[in-house]
């Protein structure tokens, strides 16, 4: 945090010319991961994938142990892969493999997506908090003992007390389909403007690929390069779970190859290997 600091010829100066004073400028908080849509509202640049959920699966696993209720429970569903022709090895392979780390995690529940965006925004409120010597770093967390936002402001976590001083609150979430919506019409806006220009690549912002029979495997890595800004591939990769329980949004590879498709929500009540997720963030 950056200190400006006036020279002071003597207290009848600091009097009349007060504006001259030690002053530390307000801090700048970013979120990890997400681009900015509008004034409040942010989105995931990739959907989550599943070097995001096996990170996911390390903390549960070391906070509840391997075989607990809380791990199974974070577990994606891999046998939905036996349904699909031709991609039965991904059944043993997608979410662990190193190959597939950048691809998106698929397979879940909506209260498994749920879950992991309330622990996404408990692990950056954390650190935000390590970071201004509010709370320690504390490698020994357990079942019973660990942070989490309800647990710091329930006085459960560190030494918080009501109308102390902190930074403002992450909240990462499923999106609603109007800000699902938003995100597209962003998207799309970002991609308009690199094919204008004739870049190569530019497929993958916006759109995952030129056609759904180009693949090797169906779905695609959420981000092989940098596009500044940009939010990748809301079409023809896999929909994207919404808030609301029922539905998804976003063409798949399942779905047309046509390169203009606009809005596309589907109903959705069951975990599938054509659906994932991004997360939309605010802060609080």
């Amino acid at each position: 945090m950056r200190v400006s600091v006036f020279a002071i010829a003597s207290f009848v100066i600091v009097i009349s010319f007060f504006s001259f004073s030690l002053k530390k400028k307000a801090p700048v908080y970013t979120a990890p991961g997400v681009v900015q849509i509008d004034t409040h509202l942010y989105m995931d640049q990739t959907e989550i994938t599943n070097f995001h959920w096996l990170e996911y699966l390390h903390w549960v696993s070391k906070i509840y142990g391997d075989s607990s209720a809380e791990y199974m429970a974070a577990l994606p569903d891999v046998s939905l892969w036996k349904n699909e022709a031709n991609y039965q090895e991904n059944e043993q392979f997608y979410l662990r493999h190193f190959a597939y780390s950048d691809y998106p995690v698929v397979g879940l529940s909506y209260q498994q997506m749920v879950n992991y965006c309330n622990w996404r925004s408990d692990r950056v409120f954390e650190y935000m908090l390590i970071k201004e010597d509010l709370i320690e770093f504390d490698t020994n967390q357990t079942a019973t003992h660990h942070f989490s936002i309800e647990h710091y402001f329930g006085g459960k976590y560190g030494h918080y007390k009501t109308g102390n001083a902190h930074p403002p609150i992450p909240h990462y979430y499923l999106p609603s389909e109007e800000e699902w919506k938003k995100a597209e019409a962003y998207a799309q806006a970002v991609y308009s403007k690199i094919t204008k220009r004739k870049m190569k690549r530019s497929p993958s912002v916006y759109y995952s690929k030129a056609t759904t029979s180009d693949a090797t495997y169906p779905v695609r890595p959420s981000k092989k390069y940098e596009v500044k800004g940009a939010l990748y591939n809301m079409h023809q990769n896999v929909s994207e779970q919404l808030s609301d329980s029922t539905k998804v949004a976003g063409e798949n590879w399942k779905g047309s190859t046509s390169l203009t498709e606009g809005d596309i929500i589907f109903n959705q009540l069951t975990p599938s290997t054509s659906v994932g997720f991004r997360c939309a963030f605010r802060w609080k």
